[in-house]
């Protein structure tokens, strides 16, 4: 099992690179990485380049398809790390919380390619599990022009859509799957 980082994104809204922002003395890069290394010693950060955060934990690895998306960054991890499950994050995340991660970890099987939250209607596929299943599939469907990975996801993938219910009993105020966008947003978590 590895864990896929995805710190390529152009953070307009936010103005500087939300990988290096500052929260209570830790990037948020840091902050991410620490919250998940209890789960794997294979950690990827894809961005665009190899080499562009310096690391406390992890590998740098430069995204195959900078600048596309989430989807690519996912393509991208997933051939890395081959076979098994792996859990995929955006480094945009302040609350990770283990005992989420680990019950999405623990429903993927091989009945599904991937284990995706759903929160108001809504998939959040930035914290989720990919199968190495789910490669051949998201490749194609990234080459065949898309670029959005929840329409990717659904279209795609056998998926274990995880609901509103069982994650309450876990995190009940659904704060692990928050994540800072803007100035303001980056100031009140703080």
């Amino acid at each position: 099992m590895g864990v896929i980082v995805l710190a390529g994104g152009k953070s307009e809204r936010m103005g500087t690179d939300k990988a290096l922002l500052q929260l209570r003395g830790q990037t948020l890069l840091e902050r991410t990485l620490l919250a998940l290394s209890p789960l794997s010693e294979e950690v990827l950060v894809v961005s665009e380049r190899a080499d562009k955060y310096p690391l406390i934990l992890g590998r740098g690895v430069a995204d195959r398809f900078p600048g596309a998306g989430p989807l690519g960054g996912i393509v991208t991890g997933l051939e890395i790390l081959g076979e098994g499950n792996h859990l995929a994050v955006a480094c945009d995340m302040p609350s990770l919380q283990l005992p989420v991660l680990r019950y999405l970890l623990s429903l993927a099987n091989a009945e599904v390619d991937g284990v995706v939250p759903m929160i108001e209607g809504r998939l959040e596929p930035l914290c989720a599990v990919y199968r190495d299943t789910a490669l051949i599939p998201l490749r194609q469907c990234f080459e065949e022009g898309e670029r959005a990975l929840h329409r990717a996801v659904r279209r795609q993938l056998r998926l274990r859509i995880v609901t509103e219910a069982e994650l309450r009993t876990l995190d009940p105020t659904f704060t692990c799957f928050h994540n800072l966008n803007t100035p303001q947003e980056a100031e009140n978590w703080a």
